[in-house]
């Protein structure tokens, strides 16, 4: 019974962060599906995980000696609303913000867009996050796309 005062706090979270999954999911979804010959090759470059780096430590389970390779699910998201870069298109891992598509491949990739699709899944891979005695490393993010 004296936990029952970590059941409120708990359930706010819970419907916060849903509040987000919501919000990126809104509208239809279109699943990218990579021509045969790049399938698995994660070669859709994704910038500005350097502002991402505790969500992606968080996403990955924390820093281990050997780092991670890990393979998820992935949202790219059409930000018609971003105030820096109105034709962006943030990339998404669970409810979170992990970084974007490069300017240009931002441009190429709304073009071929669906036009009423604002929501695009697609798998990505999260490496990095080792750590030692002395150092660490950064995660990162690429596209199988």
């Amino acid at each position: 019974m004296s936990y029952c005062w970590l059941l409120i706090p708990a359930i706010v979270l819970v419907c916060y962060a849903l509040s987000f999954v919501k919000g990126v999911e809104d509208g239809p979804l279109q699943r990218i599906e990579p021509p045969p010959h790049r399938l698995g090759k994660f070669e859709g470059e994704v910038v500005g995980e350097s502002h991402y780096q505790e969500t992606l430590d968080q996403i990955a389970g924390g820093k281990t000696r050997d780092g991670h390779d890990l393979i998820v699910e992935a949202r790219l998201v059409l930000e018609n609303d971003n105030k820096h870069d109105p034709l962006s298109v943030a990339v998404y891992i669970g409810a979170e913000t992990v970084g974007h598509l490069p300017r240009g491949a931002a441009r190429r990739f709304r073009k071929d867009a669906t036009q009423n699709t604002r929501v695009f899944l697609c798998r990505a891979r999260i490496t990095g996050g080792w750590r030692d005695g002395r150092s660490s490393g950064y995660y990162g993010v690429d596209l199988d796309m």
